[in-house]
C-alpha cells in the first residue's frame, strides 16, 4: 500500500469512528443496542429485525442527526445491496419499518459512549471467537486490495496483525464482548444471541429474544422473517445482486459464505491454538457459552 493510501485509510477510519461517536450520542429511548464483532452473522441478524418490521440502523451504513433524521452512506450501497433486507428497503420494494417500534442499532465497539440507562436494552450478537476470526480474515482477503488497504496475508499472519478495533483480531473479540459483559447491570434489558442457534434453532431463539428484549410479535411474523432470512434466501438474493456490481466492489466475495457452525475444526491447527490461549479470552468466551480446554484442539 502506498504512503498516500495509507493516509487515505487512517483517515476514513478516524471519520467513521467520529460518526460512531455521534451516533451513540444520539440513542436513547427505544433503542436497541446490537454489541457484535465481524463474522458473527451480522447479516443474517439484520435480515432477520428487518423481517420482523423493526428499524435496524448500522454503525457503518447510517448517519443520525440531531433532528432524529438518519442518512445513509452512499459508500457502503454495494455492501447493503448484497443484504436482501436492506435491499429491499433501498430499491422500494418494502415499506419501511414502523418508527413508532424499537430499532436496533448495531454496533462493533465497547460500550463506552453510549447512554446505558436510557437505551431500551441490548444484543449481544456473539459466535465461536475462532469462527468469528476466520469469517472475518475470508472477507477481508477478497475485499480489501478494492479498497486499497493491505492484504491480510495467512491467517496466522493476520491473527497476528493490528486491524479491528486497532487491537488483534482475537484482542478485540475479547474487548467488545468483556466491555458489554460488564455494561449489563446498567442495562434495562439484556439478551445474548449466539449464531449457531440463529442457524440451529432460529424460531426459538427470536422467540427468546424477544421475550427478553419485552417486543410483541406474532409467532406467524417470527415464522415468516426466519423463512425469508434463511441462509438459501439470502444466497440466492447474493448471487442476483452481485452480478450488477462492479469489480471494485468484489462480486466474487460473498457475505453469505457458508454460514457454517463450528467451520474451526475444518482449520484448527496446534500451530494456532496460542493465538487463542489468553486466559481473558477464555474466561469470556466461557460466560458466553464457549469453553475449550488446553492449546489443541
Amino acid at each position: 500500500m502506498t504512503e498516500a493510501a495509507r493516509g487515505d485509510v487512517a483517515e476514513q477510519t478516524q471519520a467513521l469512528s467520529d460518526r460512531y461517536q455521534r451516533n451513540a450520542a444520539l440513542l436513547g429511548a427505544g433503542d436497541i443496542v446490537v454489541a457484535t464483532v465481524p463474522g458473527s452473522g451480522s447479516s443474517l441478524f439484520g435480515t432477520l429485525i428487518l423481517e420482523l418490521g423493526f428499524q435496524h440502523l448500522d454503525q457503518y451504513f447510517n448517519i443520525l442527526h440531531e433532528d432524529g433524521s438518519i442518512g445513509t452512506d452512499p459508500a457502503f450501497a454495494a455492501i447493503r445491496a448484497r443484504m436482501s433486507g436492506y435491499a429491499a428497503l433501498d430499491s422500494g420494494e418494502k415499506a419501511g419499518p414502523d418508527d413508532r417500534r424499537a430499532r436496533f442499532y448495531r454496533c462493533q465497539v465497547p460500550p463506552a459512549g453510549f447512554d446505558l440507562g436510557a437505551l431500551h436494552g441490548a444484543v449481544v450478537l456473539v459466535r465461536d471467537p475462532r469462527d468469528a476470526v476466520h469469517s472475518l480474515y475470508q472477507f477481508l482477503g477478497k475485499y480489501a486490495a478494492r479498497q486499497g488497504l493491505a492484504a491480510p496475508g495467512t491467517f496466522a499472519e493476520f491473527l497476528a496483525s493490528t486491524g479491528f478495533n486497532g487491537s488483534p483480531p482475537v484482542r478485540a473479540w475479547t474487548d467488545v464482548y468483556a466491555g458489554w459483559l460488564a455494561a449489563r447491570p446498567e442495562l434495562k434489558r439484556f439478551a445474548v444471541v449466539h449464531f449457531a442457534d440463529l442457524k440451529q434453532r432460529p424460531v426459538e431463539a427470536v422467540t427468546e429474544l424477544l421475550a427478553t428484549l419485552e417486543l410483541d410479535v406474532a409467532p406467524a411474523v417470527v415464522e415468516r422473517a426466519v423463512e425469508r432470512s434463511s441462509f438459501e434466501s439470502m444466497r440466492a438474493h447474493e448471487e442476483r445482486a452481485v452480478t450488477k456490481l462492479s469489480e471494485k466492489d468484489a462480486p466474487d466475495l460473498r457475505m453469505m459464505r457458508r454460514g457454517k457452525v463450528d467451520e474451526w475444526q475444518e482449520w484448527f491447527t496446534p500451530e494456532l491454538a496460542p493465538f487463542f490461549a489468553d486466559p481473558e479470552l477464555r474466561a469470556v468466551a466461557a460466560e458466553l457459552g464457549y469453553r475449550w480446554e488446553g492449546t489443541d484442539r
